[in-house]
């Protein structure tokens, strides 16, 4: 039975949109949550009361999660804007000068 079924499902959960079966399930107690992208997770009512992300260096970022009521968490390390460190990162790697040098003029480096 498992082909019908599986069409079944698909059909389904085709019938409406992620948003829309959010809502129907907001409020109750079944396991059900929207599969969010970054943007959308940061701003989300739940994450929001619960203090998921917060904003350093203009860097939005995730907490330290889960938290235990009876111990605390370390602070968690500041992020930098994206490419920040891409010279340091390729050094790291064995680049030579020259050819990160390449990269960033090139555009390839941010």
């Amino acid at each position: 039975e498992w082909p019908a079924m599986h069409k079944l499902l698909e059909e389904t959960f085709a019938s409406k949109t992620r948003d829309e079966w959010a809502g129907l399930f907001e409020g109750t107690d079944a396991c059900v949550a929207p599969v969010l992208d970054f943007d959308e997770a940061a701003t989300y009512s739940h994450n929001a009361e619960r203090k998921i992300f917060f904003e350093a260096n203009s860097v939005v970022q995730t907490t330290v999660v889960p938290r235990l009521g009876r111990s605390t968490s370390p602070t968690p390390l500041f992020g930098s804007r994206t490419g920040a460190d891409g010279r340091k990162v390729l050094e790291g790697a064995g680049f030579k000068p020259v050819k990160i040098e390449s990269l960033a003029t090139s555009g390839v480096l941010l």
